[in-house]
């Protein structure tokens, strides 16, 4: 796969006078090389690395991969808190990204919980229950917009979660909140500004709002986000996301906070 050479790679000195300049296209979607090839059937794979998780994505389908294609995907999820996978389907055009599916999660810090008002820290580390186990069934929808310094984007997802024994709560650790199931969601709305040439680096605030309705809970957060691509298949990623205002104190569980990593992306031909 041919790479996206430096950014002064092949400047040997000013252009002529009277030669009009070519704007540098801004890639809006992180596509770059991946935009350009044809469709097709392929196998393609996301895999983020960092600190304390590791996740990669394995897809197959028809299309461009990483950028205008349909398939099934899975995503094995391994952390110091637990195991588990994601597996469903995925529908993805320029700006629109929709996923479908299931998601399992063996945690090893956290039992189903026992009804209350709110916890602390505390009380969700103590594991006097059924070890958490849950299956959640998620559609999550994705989309961002160009608007000339930047892009708008957003994530809205809506999670049903099942085996959760009757009369518990659980700790979703997707959503680092607690639920009274089945019902969850979160929405994440952000700015990321363009920096660079090629719009390579990209920062900007984020906020979000995640819930548990038959709680009655509601979980703020608001933050920063930082991607800098290196390469058409490497990218640095860092998120630092601490909740504002919520009900339950969880520090850290309940932020999505201090995630720093790498994204490879790889795929057929």
């Amino acid at each position: 796969m041919t790479l996206d050479p430096p950014a002064d790679e092949g400047t040997t000195g000013p252009e002529p006078e009277g030669v009009e300049k070519t704007p540098v296209p801004v890639d809006v979607f992180g596509s770059s090389v991946w935009s350009r090839g044809v469709p097709r059937w392929f196998m393609m794979a996301a895999i983020d690395l960092g600190v304390v998780y590791f996740r990669p994505r394995i897809g197959f389908g028809y299309g461009q991969p990483h950028y205008n294609w349909i398939g099934i995907e899975t995503n094995p999820i391994v952390s110091l808190r637990g195991v588990g996978a994601w597996g469903g389907l995925r529908f993805a055009i320029p700006g629109l990204d929709l996923r479908v599916g299931a998601r399992y999660f063996y945690d090893f810090d956290h039992s189903y919980l026992e009804p209350s008002h709110s916890y602390s820290r505390s009380e969700l580390d103590v594991r006097d229950g059924p070890r958490s186990t849950p299956m959640d069934l998620e559609a999550e929808l994705s989309w961002s917009v160009n608007v000339g310094v930047g892009e708008l984007y957003g994530e809205h997802e809506l999670a049903y979660i099942m085996s959760v024994p009757e009369g518990y709560f659980v700790y979703d650790d997707h959503l680092r909140i607690i639920v009274d199931p089945p019902w969850a969601y979160r929405n994440r709305l952000g700015f990321s500004f363009y920096f660079g040439r090629r719009a390579r680096l990209r920062a900007g605030p984020v906020l979000e709002v995640a819930g548990s309705p038959d709680r009655g809970t509601v979980v703020w957060r608001a933050g920063l986000s930082v991607r800098m691509r290196l390469y058409d298949d490497l990218e640095l990623r860092g998120t630092f996301v601490p909740v504002v205002d919520a009900r339950d104190s969880l520090g850290l569980q309940g932020a999505d906070a201090f995630l720093v990593g790498v994204r490879y992306r790889w795929a057929t031909d």
